[in-house]
């Protein structure tokens, strides 16, 4: 009798842990990268047939610890979808310098799992700006001006000859300010405007002081 129940308990013992592993998943380790490539603006424009380069990173690494181990393609709406079979250590998707727009930053990936987004890429827009000092008083004529452009500075300059144009290159589809201080005789005036820039336009503007 007491083999027999030892028998019966041993039977139990193996059936539960037959079922155990039966009912523990595999270890995931597809990763899918899904997703639109999009211009910033209004009506968001797909970004057809754009590289993404997939990217493994690891801290051993020499460039800066990531290097591309594959690349992918929009289609003509933009949109992208990838899958692979992710290794230890970590992952980052880049997409590709686009002519006409902003570098887009690196969008790091959740390993295992189904990785949604929207990437947005900015275009340029350029500024074409004509200074000239129409009534000069003396060489201490001063005028400087800044904008939303990079760079955080003001441009400066002296005198009663000044007379240049300057291209500054913008965020399109977006309004940036302009703003410029006008010297002389010691008095300072102080001027502002706003200016509205379409992806890839070039607004001429004159400020003649």
């Amino acid at each position: 009798m007491k083999l027999f129940t030892y028998f019966i308990l041993i039977s139990l013992t193996l059936i539960t842990l037959i079922t155990s592993c039966e009912q523990d998943p595999p270890p995931n380790d597809t990763t899918i990268i899904i997703g639109y490539l999009l211009e910033y603006g209004p009506e968001e424009v797909p970004l057809k047939e754009k590289a993404i380069y997939l990217q493994e990173c690891d801290g051993n690494h020499d460039s800066f610890g990531c290097w591309t181990v594959d690349t992918f393609y929009t289609n003509t709406d933009g949109y992208f979808y990838h899958e692979f079979q992710h290794k230890l250590g970590s992952y980052q998707i880049v997409p590709a310098s686009i002519s006409g727009y902003y570098d887009i930053e690196d969008y790091v990936i959740n390993v295992g799992k189904s990785n949604q987004m929207t990437l947005i890429a900015d275009p340029y827009a350029w500024l074409k700006i004509h200074v000239k000092n129409t009534n000069p008083v003396n060489d201490s004529d001063r005028i400087n001006f800044v904008g939303g452009w990079a760079g955080g500075s003001s441009d400066i300059y002296y005198g009663t000859n000044v007379d240049f144009v300057d291209i500054k290159r913008v965020r399109g589809n977006r309004q940036h300010y302009i703003k410029w201080w006008v010297t002389k005789n010691n008095n300072m005036q102080v001027f502002e405007d706003n200016l509205t820039y379409g992806a890839h336009d070039t607004i001429e503007y004159e400020i003649l002081y």
